[in-house]
């Protein structure tokens, strides 16, 4: 009987290896992460770093705000976050894999987002509109799309985010992990 179960075992193993049964956790070299640390995965599980910036924002005011109206803004405030250079010197082909070591009580959805950013030829930056306010109501919207991901638990605090069908272009991944957040991981799909 026992031989039986063994060779069960063994058979299983043997055939969730040869199908490539998701991702082995265990081949997965992250105990030199630290908080906030990300990285690319490729297929073969190599760990590729993100380019890294500190962000800078910048308020862009229609002449119309500075018109003043009991409290109010006619015209229109646009804050953006933005990263120095028009492209990102880490370039990625196919579907994009993120490993990154996050806090281990929050929802990694609460967490992390990547955002595509905008190029921005003649100011030569990369950026990401974070809001807009001000019109006769002043009215205060959240610009940010984030892009839709499926994330799995690594361990109890480092998470594999996965990313389908990414289009081409600069993208900007955003975290909320303390003291990062005026850091931004970037890279670019080719």
């Amino acid at each position: 009987m026992k031989r039986v179960i063994w060779i069960t075992m063994m058979f299983q193993l043997v055939a969730s290896a040869a199908i490539g049964g998701g991702l082995d956790k265990d081949s997965l070299n992250y105990n030199d992460m630290y908080k906030g640390d990300c990285y690319l995965l490729d297929a073969n599980k190599n760990r590729i770093k993100m380019e890294t910036q500190r962000v800078s924002q910048r308020k862009k005011a229609s002449a119309a705000s500075y018109i003043p109206m009991a409290g109010y803004a006619l015209g229109k405030t646009i804050i953006e976050n933005q990263v120095k250079g028009l492209a990102s010197g880490v370039r990625w082909k196919g579907e994009v894999k993120i490993l990154i070591r996050g806090e281990k009580d929050i929802h990694p959805t609460r967490q992390f987002g990547l955002v595509k950013a905008e190029q921005n030829t003649r100011r030569k930056v990369r950026s990401v509109r974070v809001a807009t306010s001000g019109n006769l109501f002043s009215n205060t919207t959240d610009e940010v799309e984030y892009v839709e991901f499926e994330h799995e638990k690594i361990s109890e605090d480092i998470y594999l985010l996965k990313f389908k069908n990414i289009e081409p272009g600069e993208y900007v991944l955003i975290t909320a992990i303390a003291g990062m957040e005026k850091t931004y991981r970037m890279f670019g799909v080719d």
